[in-house]
């Protein structure tokens, strides 16, 4: 009879020679020889598993630790094989065991620390993976782990430190490329972050995160092209990863592929149903679309979703702007936009920047204003600022612009540049490096434009360059702890709704928003070329279809039915929406031809076109901005029902600003009777 021992010592020298199958051989006659050989079991178990035999390679590492339980490296194996099969509790209840039985175990706190990480408990892996550096220092997955870790709770700065020692000791770890290229990101360092993406990708031409990292710095350029190709290119090569998906989605959106970018959603929810970036993103989508029975169902889902973290400091997965168009809860408003300030906070915890302010807080005859946005363009954002610029008393205040987004070459971004004192185009900069920018420029009061808006970078306010900061003008909510300030009015907060906010609330009149007041425009406006009938009433609603929801929309349908010569004309947005807006009149018995969809058209032919029309319906949740206030401006009545927030009352503090009070109604009834009256 053959000795086990010397077929288990055959048996390990096959497998170190990659040769399973007699390996394999070896490690079974050695066990028929002496089944409770508890280092055959442990062998076979081994192999077993890198054949893809993972359950009985359980069964046999348990048979082990039945024997020996007090076998720290079986139980450490037997944690790894729980891990791949799913069973996370178990693995947690063999690594605690492990570390007990022998606590200076350094693979075993790591591998622990790893169970807990894709179990959700982050904080506690943070603690297993520094423990296993402490008894290994040279221990470089547990290094990589605790840094990648610390990235996804958002503390960026001491990832950043330990990727960067990772790669002095291994240069190639292009894992610890990409991921530290991630954080560099995060904290808005794009030249360094791509140098970092090459180096992985020289290393492994095929690694797709580094691919999704690409797109995600074209992304912060706004070079939506190059961004489309690397996360396609993702997607190419993984098409198993779910972020790869969200992130072509999320750029398909942003260029108008609507239907493109639900695909992309979709196929990162088939791959994880518990995604909830990316479950968040087509309920964004849906709204968009005025898909409202999917909306309901996939909200339901989120929900469920942000509910099964367990984690109470965890950032929510709905963006705070996506939250403030569905509803205007203002708790529920703030709760959202507060856990992503939280997250900006810790993204730049540990910045090795100071901005002393005492200097700052003296009193001189001129201020130094500094706006912050990325928006000084084509945009709704870049259509008012020209007038608030104009406004400021150039005695007082010198007027310093920073503009983070790409130049679009209009004549929007050229007339602001000719209104302020100062342009700097800050798009290709790190986040840190326009920090420091806007403390040498000695701003003494910083208005950032964007908040949980595209193209915002939050991160830059959060590490507090100027000793005022304030939130304005771009998202119409409390933003976080970083602003001292934000600017609204009586009419969209009330004094007893302060407390929703963490910012102390400047009041001016009613409309906040700095602008030319109406004139009215003339314009011989010809029905029959808007696709209008001649003698019909005209209401009016050009907002965009995810301002549109079914309670309101209902609402309007009412108004139609008991006026039958006339008709809703709409802006045709998104393709979706207005098929699914005619199959909704339909259900109420709306003939289609009833909803007139406008095409898009330069603004300035837009503004014009509304004299055709006869009424402005709003929207509930989310009033009309600058489409209110464009329809005013050409003598347009708008009426409004004031809700419960700040977009649901910009309308109804437009029409205040006014002296037009009559229009605005405070439930659905007197809105319905007020339009037909």
């Amino acid at each position: 009879m053959k000795n086990p021992i010397d077929l288990l010592k055959k048996g390990l020298e096959n497998y170190q020679a990659g040769n399973f199958s007699e390996a394999e051989k070896s490690c079974r006659q050695a066990l028929t020889i002496d089944p409770k050989n508890t280092d055959g079991l442990n062998m076979l178990s081994i192999i077993l598993s890198q054949s893809g035999n993972t359950l009985q390679a359980i069964e046999l590492l348990e048979r082990a630790v039945h024997i020996n339980p007090k076998n720290a490296d079986y139980l450490n194996n037997l944690g790894q094989l729980y891990k791949g099969v799913g069973k996370l509790s178990d693995a947690i209840k063999v690594y605690s065991l492990a570390i007990k039985i022998r606590p200076n175990f350094s693979e075993a706190h790591s591998n622990f620390g790893n169970v807990l990480s894709l179990s959700g408990d982050t904080d506690r892996a943070i603690i297993q993976y520094n423990l296993a550096i402490q008894f290994d220092p040279k221990n470089i997955s547990a290094q990589f782990n605790l840094a990648t870790a610390l990235s996804m709770k958002n503390y960026h700065s001491k990832a950043i430190e330990i990727f960067r020692s990772i790669l002095i000791n291994a240069p190639d770890h292009f894992e610890a490329h990409n991921n530290l290229a991630y954080s560099l990101l995060e904290q808005g360092s794009i030249d360094e972050a791509s140098h970092h993406l090459e180096c992985a990708l020289k290393i492994n031409p095929k690694y797709s995160a580094a691919f999704v990292n690409l797109g995600n710095v074209f992304s912060k350029l706004s070079d939506w092209e190059s961004s489309l190709k690397y996360y396609k290119k993702a997607t190419i090569i993984d098409p198993d990863r779910a972020e790869a998906w969200t992130n072509l989605g999320n750029t398909q959106e942003i260029i108008g592929n609507t239907n493109d970018a639900m695909l992309s959603y979709e196929n990162a929810i088939e791959i994880d149903k518990n995604d909830g970036i990316a479950l968040s993103a087509l309920c964004n989508q849906l709204m968009n679309a005025c898909a409202w029975k999917e909306l309901e169902l996939n909200l339901d889902r989120l929900n469920a979703i942000e509910l099964q973290t367990g984690e109470k400091e965890k950032r929510f997965f709905e963006n705070p702007l996506m939250n403030l168009t569905r509803t205007y809860d203002l708790n529920a408003n703030a709760h959202v936009a507060w856990s992503w300030s939280k997250d900006i906070e810790n993204s730049v915890a540990g910045i090795d920047v100071v901005f002393p302010m005492d200097e700052r807080r003296q009193l001189k005859p001129k201020l130094n204003i500094g706006y912050l946005s990325s928006d000084f363009r084509n945009h709704v954002v870049g259509y008012l600022v020209q007038e608030l610029f104009a406004q400021h008393n150039r005695e007082k205040f010198r007027i310093m612009v920073y503009s983070s987004g790409a130049d679009d070459g209009s004549i929007y971004r050229q007339d602001i540049q000719n209104k302020c004192d100062e342009f700097m185009d800050i798009n290709s900069l790190s986040s840190v490096e326009v920090a420091k920018r806007i403390y040498d420029d000695k701003i003494d009061i910083l208005v950032d434009l964007n908040g949980y808006t595209v193209g915002g970078r939050l991160e830059i306010a959060a590490m507090r360059p100027a000793p005022i900061q304030i939130n304005y003008l771009g998202f119409p909510g409390t933003v976080g702890s970083f602003f001292d300030y934000v600017i609204l009015d009586q009419v969209v907060l009330e004094p007893c709704e302060e407390i929703h906010f963490c910012e102390k609330v400047i009041y001016i009149p009613p409309y906040y928003v700095v602008n030319n007041q109406p004139q009215k425009i003339l314009s011989k406006t010809i029905r029959k070329d808007l696709d209008l009938p001649d003698d019909s009433f005209v209401f009016c609603s050009f907002n965009k279809p995810n301002k549109i929801e079914p309670v309101m929309f209902e609402c309007w349908m009412n108004i139609l039915k008991e006026t039958p010569e006339s008709v809703l004309w709409l802006i045709n947005d998104n393709p979706l929406a207005t098929i699914n807006l005619k199959k909704a009149a339909a259900s109420y018995g709306i003939a289609s031809e009833r909803l007139v969809f406008a095409k898009k058209i330069p603004r300035d032919q837009h503004i014009l076109r509304h004299h055709a029309a006869n009424l402005v319906l709003d929207t509930r949740i989310y009033n009309g901005g600058a489409t209110s206030w464009e329809a005013l401006s050409v003598g347009l009545p708008v009426l409004t029902l004031r809700g419960k927030n700040v977009p649901s009352r910009a309308s109804a503090s437009m029409l205040t600003s006014l002296g037009m009070e009559e229009l605005i109604t405070h439930d659905l009834k007197t809105y319905r009777s007020l339009a037909l009256e």
